[in-house]
């Protein structure tokens, strides 16, 4: 192969494996400004600015049922703020949760948690989760 050939290969299996449209990429991009603008209420509580991302995976999905994928990640973002009226809790949330990092897992209304080692705390939900923020804390409570 020649080099040309080569980096075609190599480009086109560093692509993301599946393509957004440019509908898709702009309503990603407003549903991240909102949830930006939203987890204020955190920073007030908590102390600290909490770099909240939407995954492109929940695009298509959200918009199929005419939902706001960002308003299940800030009920995850303000379900710790109330956490954070509690010094004790405020604490253990500060030490160990640097970001939150929201993405659609297809067929899970009860919605799933996971802290890394390096403070991400993932939430992954389909459409119609229901009673994320006391989920929120009822994960926390029992991991931190």
């Amino acid at each position: 192969m020649n080099r040309i050939t080569v980096l075609a290969v190599l480009s086109i299996a560093a692509l993301p494996a599946f393509a957004q449209s440019l509908g898709e990429q702009k309503q990603l991009l407003q549903w991240q400004g909102w949830l930006d603008a939203k987890v204020s209420l955190f920073q007030e509580k908590c102390g600290y600015a909490l770099g909240a991302k939407l995954d492109p995976n929940l695009v298509a999905p959200f918009v199929a049922q005419k939902q706001v994928a960002s308003n299940y990640c800030q009920a995850v973002a303000d379900g710790m703020a109330h956490m954070c009226d509690d010094p004790t809790s405020k604490a253990a949330i500060a030490a160990r949760v640097k970001a939150l990092r929201c993405s659609h897992k297809p067929g899970d209304r009860n919605g799933s948690f996971s802290l890394a080692a390096d403070g991400t705390l993932t939430f992954a939900f389909d459409v119609d989760t229901p009673n994320i923020s006391d989920k929120t804390k009822a994960y926390l409570e029992k991991t931190l």
